[in-house]
């Protein structure tokens, strides 16, 4: 799922998983 939305919006999803991850 993820890994999906990171290939489609690196930029927008980066800042998300950052976050998220984080």
């Amino acid at each position: 799922m993820s890994l999906k939305t990171c290939s489609q919006v690196p930029q927008k999803t980066g800042h998300h998983l950052n976050g998220l991850r984080d």
